[in-house]
């Protein structure tokens, strides 16, 4: 018998008066309710969606009917439980996808995770430490390094001396120790032995540039010791690089340089992007205005506005147009200044 698809048979319970839009709120309740007891695996992932368009207060006279669905086996469920978790806004059902952490299947245990990390349930926090302990950190793993980001948000604390161990470790695989020290620049980890690895590490020519984003990343975030003269002298060497095809590879590491710098508070370096912004040479401004809208530097806007306007290059008025639209963006959700390095 040929499978009908979830979108089909969606739209079919919607049609067959299952979920109708018609329906009164009293009377969507009960039918939610309903379907939660006696519908099948796709009617239930249904009720579930339907959830959301109910006022709160009714959304948690379900409580009693979907604490049982977390008992449930049928792993779409399951998963679809953990995204509702993520959505509420109350708080009841949150230890509940804890155990869901253990599963196997990737959409239980992600959606799990994002509910854990978005509604900051640190009760979880032990068994995420657990699960990164029994990992294999040789692996490049995404759930591993997801489990590393969450527990950095938790504020965690009983892996720091593991972690460490596993970051100074030859076996670790390079993406974990990214993300291990997103992890203990989170959590405010400033113990001397990170801070000379950061800046052992740094100064290593042998170390790849990808790793030393994020060692300034981290620098800049635990705002250690002579970071500002340490991360300028690397922009230095940097910037007197003369082969263009070689200085173009540390384009991204430079990037980040400038952003932790700009996150010590060295005003030297918005100047820096403000004079390659005025650069004769097009490529030279575009940049500059693009690093400007990356970082969010807000004190650049009367700068992009004149480009704007006045600027010979159209690709240029292009680029200060998209920064601008960035600032305006972020001056509206409140965004700070910050930059994960990106893989």
């Amino acid at each position: 018998m040929k499978k009908i698809p979830a979108l089909v048979v969606s739209i079919l319970l919607v049609s067959s008066g299952i979920f109708s839009q018609k329906m009164d709120t009293s009377e969507k309740w009960k039918r939610i309710e309903l379907t939660i007891k006696y519908g099948n695996s796709e009617q239930v992932r249904r009720a579930i969606e339907q959830i959301f368009t109910l006022p709160e207060d009714d959304q948690k006279a379900l409580i009693p009917e979907l604490k049982k669905l977390f008992e449930s086996r049928d792993i779409l469920i399951r998963a679809k439980l953990g995204i509702m978790v993520s959505r509420v806004k109350w708080n009841d059902l949150d230890e509940k996808v804890i155990p869901f952490l253990e599963e196997k299947n990737r959409d239980v245990f992600f959606n799990a995770l994002t509910a854990i990390e978005k509604k900051k349930i640190a009760s979880a926090l032990p068994v995420i430490e657990k699960l990164i302990r029994e990992s294999d950190f040789a692996e490049n793993d995404n759930k591993l390094q997801d489990m590393l980001r969450t527990a950095g948000k938790l504020g965690a604390r009983e892996i720091n001396s593991l972690l460490m161990e596993k970051l100074m470790g030859e076996q670790t695989h390079a993406e974990n120790k990214n993300v291990i020290l997103v992890y203990f620049s989170d959590i405010k980890y400033n113990q001397q032995t990170l801070l000379d690895y950061l800046v052992k590490n740094l100064e290593d020519p042998e170390i790849s540039l990808t790793h030393k984003r994020y060692i300034a990343y981290a620098m800049g975030k635990l705002k250690i010791p002579n970071a500002r003269e340490i991360l300028t002298k690397e922009l230095k060497k940097i910037d007197d690089i003369e082969d263009i095809d070689e200085k173009k590879k540390y384009r991204l590491f430079r990037m980040q340089i400038i952003n932790s710098l700009i996150e010590l508070g060295d005003k030297d370096v918005e100047k820096i992007l403000m004079d390659m912004a005025k650069d004769d040479d097009d490529a030279i401004r575009i940049r500059a205005i693009n690093q400007i809208a990356e970082l969010k530097i807000e004190s650049a806007r009367d700068m992009l506005e004149f480009k704007v306007k006045y600027d010979s290059s159209i690709a240029v008025i292009n680029a200060a147009k998209e920064a601008l639209k960035i600032l305006d963006e972020a001056k509206k959700n409140g965004d700070k200044k910050e930059i994960i390095p990106k893989k």
